[in-house]
């Protein structure tokens, strides 16, 4: 009888965790999950609309890299890591339960992302690059259509992180002699 009851739970978490996952995991694919999950590296980007000579692209965009940083041990990395392969991290459309999720979805729904950071993960030769809106609060995987709409909350926590890690680096960028704004 324990031994039913077990297999009955662990069935139950399977499934319980497929359909928590699953929605993220039609949008990243297998293989950018796992490289999300367990990389060799990852370096935070901060980004600058771009000419056709760019080499970042997402739809007709393209972007320059103006400032670059490993984050693999910053602070609150881990946490907002494993956050992108979690379906509570983003806004689904039947996430409607509460009027203040309704406004935040139609505002954000309203909103144009402006990609202004990226994060690049590394996996032996294997390479994805997720771009991040944090205003209009947005994560796209480059090389595939369409975007996540990001919990406000968990935006907040990626500007903190992008912040403090890419801040030292924006001042480096700069031209020699022109003061950092």
């Amino acid at each position: 009888m324990m031994l039913i009851l077990g297999i009955v739970l662990a069935i139950s978490s399977w499934g319980f965790g497929y359909w928590r996952s699953r929605p993220v995991l039609d949008y990243y694919g297998p293989a950018a999950i796992a490289l999300i999950s367990k990389p060799d590296s990852v370096s935070a980007l901060k980004l600058e609309p771009g000419n056709a000579f760019s080499d970042l692209k997402f739809g007709d965009q393209s972007f320059d890299i103006v400032a670059e940083r490993p984050v693999t041990v910053a602070r609150g990395y881990t946490n907002a890591r494993d956050a992108l392969t979690k379906r509570q991290t983003y806004e689904w459309p039947q996430d409607e339960s509460t009027s203040e999720t309704q406004s935040t979805s139609e505002t954000q729904s309203s909103c144009e992302p402006e990609w202004t950071h990226a994060l690049r993960f590394v996996q032996q030769k294997d390479i994805i690059v997720l771009l991040l809106s944090l205003e209009c609060p947005r994560v796209a995987l480059v090389g595939r259509e369409g975007t996540l709409t990001l919990r406000p909350k968990v935006a907040a926590e990626f500007a903190k992180i992008l912040s403090a890690e890419l801040d030292g680096e924006a001042a480096e960028a700069e031209p020699p002699g022109e003061p950092a704004e």
